[in-house]
């Protein structure tokens, strides 16, 4: 969106996601918070999400740090986690993706994207490898020059041990990003704003108003006019999904065996693991691509282009 200033002039809303993707724990609102120097944001502890709909926090005043940015109102957009534990994934795409689709409508534009990673967390697990690629379907590789990878939870007390996870992430897992232009900082909560505002004046310093971008998802929803299940990020959670749907019919079958050899427990396993699969399967069946009648005529004539193979 955009506004008028005091002086007649219209003001830019830059928009940089708290994080897309950020999974829930990464420090998405403890960072807003710590920039701004009060409590914008709820800020959970463990692993329940205190952000269930994206939330945006306005910054009007960017000087003296960036004049460039005169005329410009800093939106910062924290955002839900997709291993929320409320929330369905679909249900958390869909809120993001709405967002982003009406913002953009109103004249907001994307500075840059801030991603947040929790260096603290011992292994690189699948959920958090999964955030990664749905991150990078939902912005594209253009955002990726636009990226930050902001890692959090430095403890002074293990920083050697943090430092060598982190160049071991540089190496291995971040590896694809960083090639691809996505520089990694570092939010030390103990330094308080000067820490949060270091990130984000670093991701502001290189915004050229003239250059504002949209995100991927974005892209598709305005300009190719797709549906959310159509988008890349909409396919690849699908995917995901069908994924976890194949791997819990096989506990399903390993459970009925071990209800058949007399385990106790094996009918209550069973009975979470068909309420699981129901959800999965609605999940699913509510990112199914439903054609419009032209596109089914396309579809019939060959015309469509071949979509990803993770659809």
């Amino acid at each position: 969106m955009s506004i008028q200033s005091k002086n007649g002039a219209k003001k830019i809303d830059i928009v940089v996601p708290g994080s897309v993707m950020g999974p829930t724990g990464a420090g998405k609102s403890t960072f807003i918070n710590t920039a701004l120097g009060t409590e914008m944001t709820r800020v959970g502890h463990g692993t329940t999400s205190c952000t269930s709909q994206p939330l945006p926090i306005v910054i009007d005043n960017l000087l003296p740090g960036n004049p460039h940015l005169r005329n410009c109102r800093l939106v910062l957009l924290d955002t839900p986690g997709f291993d929320d534990t409320h929330q369905e994934d679909v249900e958390i795409l869909k809120r993001i993706a709405r967002w982003l689709e009406n913002s953009r409508r109103r004249g907001a534009l994307i500075g840059g994207v801030l991603y947040f990673h929790d260096i603290s967390a011992k292994r690189f697990t699948g959920t958090a490898r999964q955030n990664l690629v749905m991150f990078s379907r939902l912005c594209g590789e253009v955002a990726l020059q636009k990226t930050e990878l902001v890692t959090t939870n430095w403890e002074s007390n293990n920083k050697e041990v943090l430092e060598r996870r982190e160049s071991e992430m540089k190496a291995e897992h971040w590896k694809t990003l960083i090639d691809k232009g996505v520089k990694v900082q570092r939010f030390q909560r103990d330094s308080g704003s000067r820490s949060a505002w270091d990130v984000l004046n670093t991701l502001l310093g290189h915004i050229d108003v003239d250059k504002l971008l949209d995100l991927q998802i974005q892209t598709e929803l305005l300009q190719h006019r797709m549906t959310i299940p159509e988008t890349q990020a909409g396919q690849e959670l699908r995917y995901t999904l069908k994924q976890l749907l194949k791997m819990q019919n096989e506990t399903v079958a390993l459970e009925k065996s071990l209800m058949q050899q007399g385990d106790a427990e094996a009918h209550a396993n069973l009975k979470d693991a068909e309420r699981k699969i129901q959800e999965l399967q609605n999940q699913v069946q509510d990112l199914r691509v439903k054609l419009s009648l032209p596109k089914r005529l396309m579809k019939v004539f060959g015309l469509l282009p071949k979509r990803n193979s993770s659809s």
